[in-house]
């Protein structure tokens, strides 16, 4: 029995101690009997959870338990049907979560920069079985009442599982786990006795908020009643964050999507960006009309082709980094209608066709994209000729390019590499310490080369999107680049969503794809299972990571700033912060990071804290972590920091 209720029995006479007492007890014990799991980890297979989808790769399910027992609810909570609790985002919360007693949630509280957008998250952990759960915020108002965030400027969301792939690699793991996967603004949700629903609230500070603390209240209905409300706060800061104009980080993405053709680029690149994303690697998905007159005078018509379709939809996303576009050798292939592809011709054809793209970005404000001639050349000897030849046309005609992979593959010669060096900006690799499967060389090579030879460096596919690891994904987005990637200024995944699959089955293979996996960043609508889609968790742990750049990329800038006053006070301030800085980055120990103790195609896959067997299954228990010294609450704490010393320094800065 909580305090509470003790204090309630307290003013009590004797004998209705007595009455009560036995009363709660026996509420309580006909709730248990009616859950169930009343602790949600009695049972590896919940009777609420559905059969796993048709398994054609023999992936082995492991199940996750909860080892702890729920607190014991208070006599309000027994009324209502269910206990609140909460934790950090990073740390996943599944059907069959419990509370653990010092989750239990009073209020909701965050932080966020003007022009953030932030999440929190608890859970609602079902005593009895719960019908058209719903919850709502109302509009958050500042404390002297002058400013509000309207109710608009808050998401709910509540976390829907899958049976998903806990990896998505050969070698890696060929396991498949029911587990929170993606985030469902549905109206409502129905909850078993003991069952846990996961929600997530979303509050945007736009980008003329005023910085203060805002309050409201979030409240939780079931049916049409409401059962219980908690406050909720945000304390907008002072800062405005940089807008990471300097690095490309995204998503590899069809212009066109086959499967579902009404879905345009137009939305799922805002969707990209109001996630945070800050470029696109665009697929060319047709050839603009190309066509030679009788004078042999070449035309070029980019209207309505997938490439003028991409950069507007860019556009008017407005991400701060520039597009990446690979041609997927369809405007070769148009020129080479006209003209042999060794030949002066050719050039000429094909330069005029860039020479075009770039009027035609200029006329319609486009930005420049960085081209690619075509997906993982260096392992195809056979496009080699054209491939050197296109760079330096690419190069000629004003555009910076890009090729991925362009240091493995056993094939890939000196004398190629010597050929597309001088017209190669940007160098796309997959992180590796040891040499990779294709034979690309150890990471410490990979950047010596990059730097010797002043190229940009990208990595690829640091994690798949849809294998869910939430520390892995803040990570590789964000401190990433001020650690084991620091050499680089871009990660690009694949893919945004893949047109050929089914969202919603992991287990089934992808259509032509080598792994077999499902890899999406978005879990598009599925009407007739009444699905209405919505962001994966692997999208909004990522955002997350982005913003943790943010602020780290403008506490740099206000240090740089500091230092060039020149005067005492400023070089002091920008010291103590820096040091600061330095302190965090040095906190993180990856002695027992995968990409340390696996060398060979190592990225920061998670891993669990307790691997086990329970009826003869394997069991997972703890947290689902990326093992570099840091928790879930650390990055959280991280940034807190770092946001103290934006606004000192921005206080200094102003005063001087």
């Amino acid at each position: 029995m909580n305090g509470r209720a003790k204090q309630i029995l307290s003013t009590m006479p004797q004998c209705m101690v007595v009455l009560v007492t036995f009363l709660l007890t026996a509420v309580h014990a006909a709730t248990v009997s009616a859950a169930e799991n009343p602790v949600g980890s009695a049972d590896l297979v919940p009777t609420w959870r559905p059969r796993p989808p048709a398994n054609p790769a023999n992936l082995q399910q492991r199940h996750f338990i909860d080892e702890h027992t729920p607190r014991q609810p208070s006599a309000r909570e027994m009324a209502n049907g269910f206990l609140l609790y909460s934790r950090p985002n990073l740390s996943l919360i599944f059907d069959n979560s419990v509370p653990h007693g010092d989750d239990q949630v009073e209020r909701l509280q965050c932080n966020a920069a003007v022009g953030e957008d932030e999440s929190m998250t608890f859970a609602l952990y079902a005593l009895r079985h719960l019908a058209e759960v719903h919850v709502d915020v109302s509009e958050l108002v500042s404390e002297d009442g002058s400013s509000r965030l309207p109710r608009s400027h808050v998401q709910v969301h509540v976390a829907r599982s899958l049976y998903q792939r806990l990896a998505h690699r050969p070698g890696v793991g060929h396991e498949f786990m029911y587990m929170p996967s993606w985030l469902s603004d549905q109206p409502s949700v129905d909850v078993a006795a003991g069952e846990s629903a996961w929600f997530w609230l979303t509050i945007r500070a736009a980008p003329d908020v005023q910085p203060t603390k805002y309050a409201g209240t979030m409240t939780v209905w079931v049916g049409q009643q409401v059962r219980a409300s908690l406050p909720v706060e945000i304390q907008v800061l002072p800062i405005r964050l940089a807008d990471l104009r300097g690095y490309t980080i995204g998503y590899y993405d069809y212009i066109d999507h086959r499967t579902a053709p009404d879905w345009s680029a137009a939305d799922r690149f805002a969707l990209m960006r109001a996630y945070g994303m800050t470029s696109v690697h665009m697929g060319v998905t047709d050839t603009p009309r190309i066509s030679v007159n009788e004078n042999g005078n070449l035309r070029v018509d980019f209207t309505g082709s997938s490439i003028a379709r991409g950069l507007e939809a860019y556009k008017r996303a407005g991400f701060p980094a520039p597009p990446a576009i690979t041609l997927a050798g369809r405007i070769m292939n148009a020129c080479r209608q006209h003209a042999d592809i060794r030949s002066v011709r050719f050039a000429m054809l094909f330069a005029t066709v860039l020479n075009t793209l770039k009027e035609e970005c200029k006329e319609n404000e486009w930005p420049l994209p960085i081209l690619s001639p075509r997906d993982e050349s260096a392992g195809r000897p056979a496009t080699f000729h054209y491939v050197a030849q296109q760079l330096r046309l690419m190069s000629r005609a004003g555009f910076l390019t890009e090729l991925n992979h362009f240091l493995a593959y056993p094939q890939n010669t000196e004398q190629w590499r010597a050929a597309c060096l001088p017209y190669l900006d940007v160098i796309t690799l997959g992180y590796n310490t040891g040499v990779s499967a294709q034979g690309q060389p150890t990471w410490a090579n990979c950047t010596k080369f990059a730097h010797d030879w002043g190229k940009s460096l990208w990595t690829y596919n640091a994690l798949q999107p849809g294998s869910v690891q939430p520390t892995s994904w803040r990570f590789l987005t964000g401190w990433f680049f001020r650690t084991w990637g620091k050499d680089c200024t871009g990660s690009i995944f694949y893919t945004f969503d893949y047109p050929d699959t089914n969202p919603y089955n992991d287990l089934a293979p992808r259509k032509g794809g080598a792994y077999g996996e499902n890899v999406r960043a978005w879990y598009r609508p599925d009407p007739k299972r009444g699905l209405r889609g919505g962001p994966s968790l692997t999208l909004a742990w990522a955002r997350e990571g982005i913003d943790d750049l943010r602020y780290i990329v403008t506490l740099e800038r206000l240090i740089f700033a500091a230092r060039l006053r020149g005067h005492a006070e400023s070089r002091e301030a920008a010291g103590r912060a820096d040091r600061v800085l330095q302190k965090i980055q040095a906190s993180f120990d990856f002695s027992q990071a995968p990409h340390v103790t696996q060398p060979r195609g190592g990225t920061a896959q998670a891993t669990w804290e307790r691997l086990g067997e329970r009826e003869g299954m394997p069991t997972a228990s703890g947290e689902y972590r990326y093992n570099n010294g840091w928790g879930s609450m650390d990055y959280n704490l991280a940034r807190q920091r770092i946001a103290q010393q934006i606004m000192s320094l921005q206080k200094m800065l102003d005063r001087s």
